[in-house]
Protein backbone atom coordinates (compact mmCIF):
# COMPACT_ATOMS: atom_id res chain seq x y z
CA UNK A 1 0.00 0.00 0.00
CA UNK A 2 1.19 3.35 -0.77
CA UNK A 3 1.08 6.79 0.96
CA UNK A 4 0.23 9.93 -1.46
CA UNK A 5 1.21 13.05 0.60
CA UNK A 6 -1.06 15.99 0.43
CA UNK A 7 -0.29 18.71 -1.96
CA UNK A 8 0.60 20.83 0.66
CA UNK A 9 4.16 18.56 1.05
CA UNK A 10 4.75 20.10 -2.20
CA UNK A 11 3.70 23.25 -1.85
CA UNK A 12 5.80 24.03 1.31
CA UNK A 13 9.39 22.24 -0.97
CA UNK A 14 8.03 25.06 -3.61
CA UNK A 15 7.88 27.87 -0.56
CA UNK A 16 11.37 26.95 0.57
CA UNK A 17 12.74 26.55 -2.46
CA UNK A 18 11.53 30.29 -3.00
CA UNK A 19 12.82 31.26 0.35
CA UNK A 20 16.43 30.54 1.06
CA UNK A 21 17.49 29.68 5.20
CA UNK A 22 14.01 28.38 5.34
CA UNK A 23 13.15 24.21 5.31
CA UNK A 24 10.09 21.59 6.06
CA UNK A 25 10.37 20.52 9.01
CA UNK A 26 10.35 17.58 8.23
CA UNK A 27 13.38 17.84 6.08
CA UNK A 28 15.69 19.24 9.25
CA UNK A 29 18.31 17.62 10.22
CA UNK A 30 18.71 15.87 13.89
CA UNK A 31 20.68 18.63 15.00
CA UNK A 32 17.91 21.35 14.03
CA UNK A 33 14.74 19.39 14.88
CA UNK A 34 16.67 17.89 18.78
CA UNK A 35 17.11 22.14 19.40
CA UNK A 36 14.33 23.31 18.33
CA UNK A 37 12.55 24.24 21.21
CA UNK A 38 14.10 25.92 24.36
CA UNK A 39 14.76 24.34 27.50
CA UNK A 40 13.26 25.28 30.65
CA UNK A 41 16.44 26.80 31.96
CA UNK A 42 16.44 28.65 28.81
CA UNK A 43 12.63 30.57 29.41
CA UNK A 44 12.97 34.05 30.18
CA UNK A 45 13.08 34.67 33.95
CA UNK A 46 9.00 35.83 34.79
CA UNK A 47 8.10 32.58 32.92
CA UNK A 48 10.35 30.09 35.38
CA UNK A 49 9.17 32.38 38.47
CA UNK A 50 5.46 31.87 37.16
CA UNK A 51 6.09 27.77 37.21
CA UNK A 52 8.26 28.17 40.45
CA UNK A 53 5.43 29.53 42.35
CA UNK A 54 3.25 27.17 41.62
CA UNK A 55 4.74 24.15 41.74
CA UNK A 56 7.86 24.70 43.77
CA UNK A 57 11.48 22.30 43.56
CA UNK A 58 9.11 20.35 40.87
CA UNK A 59 8.64 23.63 38.60
CA UNK A 60 11.31 22.27 35.76
CA UNK A 61 9.18 18.82 35.40
CA UNK A 62 5.33 20.18 35.51
CA UNK A 63 6.57 22.91 32.71
CA UNK A 64 7.92 20.24 30.61
CA UNK A 65 4.53 18.08 31.41
CA UNK A 66 1.98 20.66 31.52
CA UNK A 67 3.37 23.65 29.56
CA UNK A 68 1.27 24.36 25.91
CA UNK A 69 3.66 26.55 24.28
CA UNK A 70 7.32 26.12 23.79
CA UNK A 71 9.25 29.02 22.30
CA UNK A 72 11.94 28.26 19.52
CA UNK A 73 15.34 29.07 18.84
CA UNK A 74 14.47 29.30 15.72
CA UNK A 75 11.61 31.25 13.71
CA UNK A 76 9.22 29.06 12.01
CA UNK A 77 5.85 29.02 10.53
CA UNK A 78 3.60 27.24 8.56
CA UNK A 79 2.53 26.91 4.60
CA UNK A 80 -1.16 25.63 3.77
CA UNK A 81 -2.96 24.77 1.07
CA UNK A 82 -3.30 28.13 -0.44
CA UNK A 83 0.28 28.21 -0.74
CA UNK A 84 0.86 30.76 1.81
CA UNK A 85 2.93 31.00 4.84
CA UNK A 86 1.54 31.94 8.36
CA UNK A 87 2.69 32.98 11.95
CA UNK A 88 0.97 30.44 13.52
CA UNK A 89 -0.62 26.98 12.85
CA UNK A 90 -4.43 28.24 13.75
CA UNK A 91 -4.64 30.72 11.17
CA UNK A 92 -3.30 28.32 8.86
CA UNK A 93 -6.03 26.23 9.33
CA UNK A 94 -8.73 28.42 9.10
CA UNK A 95 -9.67 29.73 4.95
CA UNK A 96 -11.79 32.94 4.85
CA UNK A 97 -14.44 31.03 4.49
CA UNK A 98 -14.20 29.20 7.89
CA UNK A 99 -13.51 25.65 6.20
CA UNK A 100 -10.11 24.20 7.12
CA UNK A 101 -7.15 23.11 5.40
CA UNK A 102 -3.84 21.54 6.22
CA UNK A 103 -0.41 22.73 6.52
CA UNK A 104 3.19 21.96 7.38
CA UNK A 105 5.35 23.46 9.21
CA UNK A 106 8.63 25.21 7.56
CA UNK A 107 11.48 26.37 10.22
CA UNK A 108 14.39 29.29 9.32
CA UNK A 109 17.58 27.62 9.48
CA UNK A 110 19.59 30.42 7.66
CA UNK A 111 20.41 33.28 6.24
CA UNK A 112 19.55 36.53 6.82
CA UNK A 113 18.20 36.48 10.81
CA UNK A 114 20.82 33.93 12.13
CA UNK A 115 20.68 30.57 13.32
CA UNK A 116 20.71 29.56 16.47
CA UNK A 117 22.01 26.06 17.89
CA UNK A 118 22.45 24.99 21.48
CA UNK A 119 21.98 28.79 22.67
CA UNK A 120 24.65 30.42 20.56
CA UNK A 121 23.36 32.42 17.70
CA UNK A 122 26.22 31.91 14.73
Amino acid sequence: MSFNHPPVFALAEKWCQQHPGWQRFCDCTEEVSSTLTLTFKEQEAACKRYWRRKYGRDAERAWQEFASVYPTRFRTGYIADDGRFYENVVAAMRRPDGTLQTSMMVVHVGGEQGRWLNGKKS
